[in-house]
């Protein structure tokens, strides 16, 4: 296989893109503060990996059969990370945490909550415990 870093002369190589997928909507269809968790994310890839772009945000649906199958429509921020492999082995907790916890303080599921990131290799779905009660994001108000 070439060495395409020392051909472009380029000083760092990262083989994996991580990418993170920040709602605007949690899982009862009414808004998050999109714009929060976006920066947390931008805060936690900088600080475990070096720096991350967030895109504005696109247009997406995805099907929730734990809902019959209801379609729910979201306008998500998409921000690519570009690490080593090694490096995502070794920050994996920390990665692991913020998907956690971004999944459940933004209510993305019933009786789970979930984050999604993917890297060029797999795809990885976080998934942690509902938790019980007024969430700690926004104020503390309930949703849906």
């Amino acid at each position: 296989m070439a060495d395409f870093a020392r051909a472009l002369g380029a000083s760092k190589s990262a083989s994996t893109l991580l990418v993170l997928f920040v709602p605007s909507k949690d899982r009862a269809d009414q808004n998050i503060d999109q714009a929060y968790w976006v920066n947390e994310a931008l805060t936690v890839l900088g600080t475990l990996f070096g720096g991350a772009t967030a895109f504005p945000q696109g247009r997406g649906v995805w099907r929730d059969d734990a809902q019959g199958g209801k379609l729910l429509f979201d306008e998500p921020v998409v921000i690519q990370c570009y690490t080593g492999e090694h490096t995502l082995e070794r920050q994996a907790t920390g990665l692991r945490d913020f998907l956690h916890r971004m999944g459940r303080d933004a209510r993305q599921g019933a009786s789970v909550s979930s984050s999604t990131a993917i890297t060029s290799k797999s795809a990885f779905r976080s998934r942690s415990p509902r938790r019980r009660g007024p969430s700690t994001r926004d104020g503390g108000k309930q949703h849906g």
